[in-house]
């Protein structure tokens, strides 16, 4: 039937268990749309430079702090979802 969902007689209260708040489920598309146009051609190829951040390259530190910064945001969206 539903595989790893709590099952119940009624749909509605089913659900209600798999169903994400709203604002939880705006806060991870915003994330997402934030992501899309940080990770945009143009933006990333202001990071695109021959420097470097304590011998990482520029691009590659955007990249990462980038990468770790929605890791973060997401665990406290779904975080506080759980709660």
């Amino acid at each position: 039937m539903y595989s790893g969902f709590l099952v119940c007689k009624r749909r509605s209260h089913l659900v209600s268990y798999i169903k994400m708040k709203n604002r939880h489920e705006q806060k991870l598309i915003v994330l997402s749309l934030l992501l899309l146009l940080a990770f945009n051609l143009p933006l990333v190829l202001l990071f695109d430079k021959a420097e470097a951040i304590g011998g990482i390259p520029i691009i590659y530190f955007y990249f990462f702090s980038l990468w770790v910064f929605s890791v973060l945001v997401s665990l406290l969206v779904i975080k506080r979802y759980y709660e």
